[in-house]
Formats: C-alpha cells, sequence, structure tokens
C-alpha cells in the first residue's frame, strides 16, 4: 500500500488501474493490440500451412499406398 501511494504522489497524472502515467499505458495497449493483430495473422497463416502439408502427406500415402496394392 505505501509503495501504491508513494508511485501516485510522485506522477502527475496516472491511471486509474496502475501508477503508470496515462500516455505510457496508452502506448502499452497500443503496442498489445499491434502484437495480438501480428498473432492472429501468423496463427492463420501457420493454420493455412498446416492444413496444405497435411492434404500433401494424406495425398502421397494414397499414392504410395495405390503402388503397393499395384505391385501385388
Amino acid at each position: 500500500m505505501y509503495w501504491q501511494q508513494q508511485a501516485t504522489t510522485t506522477t502527475t497524472s496516472s491511471c486509474s488501474c496502475c501508477c503508470i502515467s496515462i500516455s505510457c499505458c496508452w502506448q502499452m495497449s497500443k503496442k498489445i493490440k499491434k502484437l495480438e493483430k501480428e498473432t492472429a495473422m501468423y496463427r492463420q497463416r501457420w493454420e493455412g500451412s498446416n492444413k496444405a502439408l497435411l492434404a500433401m502427406a494424406e495425398e502421397v500415402s494414397d499414392v504410395v499406398y495405390t503402388l503397393h496394392l499395384c505391385r501385388m
């Protein structure tokens, strides 16, 4: 409690949720939103690549199975 009182008395304008200045809080939230957007984009790319890779692997296993049946 004492450190929160000290921090709020030393800053001129602080955020209601913490003892960080409002401009710093705003910048952090802006960066977090940007990172969340980038994370969603990379996740979407990864899911697309993974789906394509699984489809190719299934296709290869079908071809190998067909070739194996032809040899019999």
